[in-house]
């Protein structure tokens, strides 16, 4: 009976795994492993198909990830939050190297912030100055030179480490522009640490 039944999962196994259905190949070679604990082959199949089922696994949040890096990307392109989209294409493009479209949106981001170079320069604008670089990273450079701070930043708010930043400088007064009223409000609450608000 062990053996009839051992014959029977081995085959259905192997016709799933014809077919490619490699979850149902697994549970019968399983079933079969079962029935013979000392049989090599369903053992050996289960390894396989784990390996890679694995690998399809990885493929996809791989997939996942570099979507949703550059739906963010996309999304700060959208307000004009050139230094976050140029840092999310990024690493997309590190996730995916032979793709060109992150590379091609760096590039677009980039020359936004040459555009608004040589637009102030045509307008007679001396008194601004375009930093291509995350607020939070720039931000310490820039602080003791601050007396008023307008932050627009993209839906996903402003940075923690920011925030921490702002709350322990000499800045009088923060202007905040949102496209986003949930990480707003979360935002304004870190900041009423320090800062009265008002509308």
């Amino acid at each position: 009976k062990v053996e009839l039944d051992f014959t029977a999962a081995m085959e259905a196994a192997s016709a799933f795994d014809t077919y490619q259905d490699l979850v149902n190949a697994l549970s019968k070679y399983k079933e079969a492993s079962n029935l013979k604990p000392s049989a090599q082959l369903p053992k050996d199949k289960i390894e396989a198909i784990n390996q890679i089922l694995n690998e399809q696994n990885a493929a996809l949040n791989l997939e996942k990830q570099y979507a949703d890096l550059m739906q963010q990307g996309d999304a700060s392109m959208s307000v004009q939050g050139y230094a976050d989209a140029i840092q999310k294409f990024k690493a997309a493009s590190n996730l995916k190297p032979n793709e060109e479209t992150p590379l091609l949106k760096i590039k677009l981001a980039e020359k936004a912030i040459e555009d608004a170079k040589k637009n102030a320069i045509l307008n007679n604008i001396t008194n601004a100055e375009f930093i291509c670089a995350p607020a939070e990273e720039k931000i310490n450079d820039l602080v003791d030179e601050i007396d008023v701070l307008l932050v627009d930043p993209p839906r996903k708010g402003l940075d923690k480490t920011l925030i921490d930043t702002l709350i322990n400088s000499k800045i009088k007064r923060i202007v905040y522009v949102s496209c986003d009223v949930a990480t707003m409000a979360r935002d304004l609450n870190l900041l009423s640490e320090k800062y009265e608000l008002t509308k």
